[in-house]
């Protein structure tokens, strides 16, 4: 994948292969700007590379799908849509019946812990909350795969340790196949079922790190034992200046 605005040229994504399997949590990691969110955004079907080809269940991406649900670092909710509105414009655009929106919609908002906010509108809640509805509504489309960008980044501390184990507590309920961007070794760890760790731009796969931590994990569970070895090997292969994808 090249960026090129006629002035400048960019390689973003060289030679990068990598396969997710059904109902597998995988986290990128990678140094700034190595291509992380390039490759959600190719596919998410936002982007096409110049060559090579993205696959989902043997199909090509040619573009956006309902296959696909997408959640970013800031959470894009409609302002002028309250929460239940939000949660279900995925349902609306697919065509899904009013009321069957509606059910959908309040069975997520249960999920998520914002009973009683159904009517609110996003500037009513808090940067947590916001996230809560922008992942509800990406899983409420029962897309086979759901990509992830920083979605936490921008959250305070305890926050984000509360919604990375509400993603646990829902993902281990739907079995999806989820790519998750991260630059926070600890989140990966405590989410994952494999780690690939990209080189510098352009983005190869450097090193794929299987996390064999038992399930169901929690933030206490993540930090210590088995765990401190997985997050060495990340950090080392993180701090290492990589000139090229390893075998």
């Amino acid at each position: 994948m090249v960026y090129d605005d006629g002035h400048r040229s960019v390689e973003a994504l060289r030679d990068l292969s990598l396969a997710v399997a059904r109902a597998e949590f995988v986290s990128l990691v990678g140094p700034s700007g190595c291509g992380k969110s390039t490759i959600l955004h190719v596919i998410a079907g936002f982007i096409a590379p110049q060559s090579g080809t993205v696959t989902i269940d043997g199909k090509p991406v040619t573009g956006p799908g309902t296959d696909r649900g997408v959640v970013f670092q800031r959470h894009n909710l409609l302002p002028w849509k309250t929460v239940r509105e939000n949660i279900a414009l995925g349902l609306k655009m697919q065509n899904v019946p009013f009321e069957e929106q509606t059910r959908i919609a309040d069975d997520w908002i249960a999920r998520i812990g914002l009973r009683g906010f159904e009517e609110s509108y996003p500037d009513e809640l808090s940067e947590g909350m916001r996230q809560r509805v922008g992942l509800a509504r990406a899983f409420a489309t029962d897309p086979a795969v759901l990509l992830m960008d920083e979605p936490f980044a921008s959250l305070d501390a305890l926050t984000a340790i509360r919604m990375r184990e509400l993603l646990v507590s829902i993902w281990e309920r739907s079995a999806k196949v989820v790519l998750f961007v991260t630059h926070d070794i600890d989140e990966a760890i405590l989410l994952s079922d494999r780690v690939i760790v990209l080189t510098d731009r352009p983005a190869r796969v450097r090193k794929e790190v299987g996390i064999d931590l038992a399930r169901p994990r929690s933030y206490e569970r993540s930090l210590g034992g088995d765990a401190e070895t997985v997050r060495r090997e990340l950090r080392s292969l993180l701090l290492a200046r990589s000139q090229g994808a390893e075998d």
